[in-house]
């Protein structure tokens, strides 16, 4: 009788321990505790959409383009700005300059060499050519005679501050010339235009001239840089 009792209490022990295993599954399921994934095969290769791109660094189409616009423009204006001719000093005023009359290589055989000279006294001018010569007389300064002739090949000659220029002069006695072509009377002075200016200075200067106009005593050169080779 005694071993009918062990056999059948090993079922029964058997039969109880599988009833408390189900039952603690059953709790670990519905507490939400699930067995791990098992790791994915593909977890470690790397993801080609994650690679970085190269895009990023490149300039936008527009910034390209524009840039690419800008760099002729700007090479243009500059080359615009180094071609541009420096602009020439303005032709010396009347007002500016002290005007005389000297120098030159002095008499000779009916002919007086000398200079008209121009010192600038202002800012920096140009002359460029000719200055006007001609005899005056009386209180009114009215022109006696012809102006004076003029020969040589004129040159802009820039003037800074104290610059002096001169043109050569040439004055002919009257009393040289036939006297029906030159009718000689007295003049009390020389009226002088620098070159391209209107207004003028009067030189008190006494002499003889050709009342005329068929022939002029007077002969003037164009303007050079710098005071006559010799004074008197």
């Amino acid at each position: 009788m005694p071993d009918v009792v062990a056999v059948v209490t090993r079922p029964l022990r058997r039969a109880a321990l599988g009833a408390l295993v189900l039952a603690a599954t059953t709790a670990l399921v519905s507490c939400g505790v699930s067995t791990p994934a098992a790791p994915s095969t593909t977890a470690g290769a790397p993801s080609t959409s994650a690679a970085p791109t190269r895009t990023a660094s490149s300039p936008p189409p527009s910034a390209a383009t524009s840039s690419a616009s800008a760099a002729p423009t700007s090479a243009k204006s500059s080359a615009n700005r180094t071609s541009q001719p420096i602009a020439a000093a303005p032709s010396c005023a009347t007002s500016q300059l002290l005007v005389s009359v000297g120098g030159g290589s002095g008499q000779g055989a009916n002919v007086t060499h000398a200079a008209v000279n121009f010192v600038n006294n202002r800012a920096i001018c140009t002359l460029t050519g000719f200055p006007g010569v001609s005899f005056v007389a009386g209180t009114d300064g009215h022109q006696v005679g012809a102006a004076a002739t003029r020969s040589g090949t004129p040159r802009a000659v820039t003037l800074a501050r104290a610059g002096v220029a001169h043109a050569d002069l040439t004055i002919v006695a009257a009393e040289a010339f036939p006297p029906p072509k030159c009718r000689v009377t007295r003049a009390d002075g020389l009226r002088i235009y620098p070159p391209n200016q209107k207004a003028f200075v009067v030189l008190r200067r006494g002499g003889m001239a050709c009342s005329s106009g068929a022939v002029s005593p007077l002969g003037i050169g164009p303007v050079v840089s710098g005071a006559p080779i010799n004074q008197h």
